[in-house]
């Protein structure tokens, strides 16, 4: 089937792909750094920003799909751990 497919849907498969990868990836950082007491004081918009992303909402979105958890539910219950 991916034979007979042409280059611009291939590209633009892997592309989203790409994205996809990147969306699920970024989260995962953003986790070790939520459990970071060092870094307690940075808003979780800027951990949001720093993963890449341009704005909360999808951070927020692609985090709680990631963990089941908001970002700040995840660096409480985290924090919380540690201590």
């Amino acid at each position: 089937m991916l034979l007979a497919t042409t280059k611009q849907v291939l590209r633009r498969r892997w592309r989203r792909r790409n994205r996809l990868t990147q969306c699920l990836r970024e989260p995962r950082e953003a986790k070790a750094a939520f459990a970071d007491p060092s870094k307690r004081a940075v808003p979780i918009s800027t951990i949001a920003l720093d993963a890449g992303f341009a704005s909360l909402g999808p951070f927020n979105r692609a985090f709680k799909a990631e963990t089941d958890k908001t970002p700040s539910e995840h660096r409480d219950q985290a924090l919380v751990q540690k201590t």
